[in-house]
């Protein structure tokens, strides 16, 4: 083999090499989103049920809240 030969054959390593590698982050990425988030599920959660009060009911809350009821 030449030098051009294997000078080819290494690019060709490298690309292959760099391929997987973002492939393999792409895929920890993924992951990563998949995670489930306690503290982000218990606030939308808390956002669900306060959606359901008219704000009537939250100034009575609060009010309460304040008052020590």
């Amino acid at each position: 083999m030449n030098n051009l030969e294997l000078i080819v054959i290494g690019l060709f390593g490298v690309i292959f090499i760099v391929e997987i590698a973002i492939i393999i982050v792409d895929q920890m990425e993924k992951k990563k989103e998949k995670i489930f988030d306690e503290e982000h599920a218990l606030d939308q959660a808390l956002n669900a049920m306060l959606e359901d009060f008219s704000e009537e009911e939250i100034e009575e809350i609060i009010k309460n809240k304040e008052d020590g009821v």
